[in-house]
């Protein structure tokens, strides 16, 4: 299964669990709390979704990723 998802909003949220990433194409930003990373094709990230977090597609182009939520 192949999903395309164009981030448009900005805004932090937080849930109970844990979030994988993995970047497939284009670059992802996420937002942990204060602090921001890149991810780029071939980067991944782990963590804790109590901490408000949000994400968005950078270089304005979509981003190609997958996440595993549990």
């Amino acid at each position: 299964m192949s999903c395309i998802v164009r981030l448009m909003l900005h805004a932090k949220n937080f849930h109970d669990g844990q979030e994988f990433i993995i970047i497939f194409d284009g670059v992802l930003e996420i937002t942990i709390e204060d602090k921001v990373i890149v991810l780029r094709e071939g980067d991944s990230i782990y963590f804790d979704t109590t901490r408000p977090h949000c994400m968005r597609a950078l270089e304005n182009r979509s981003v190609k990723f997958l996440t595993v939520i549990i």
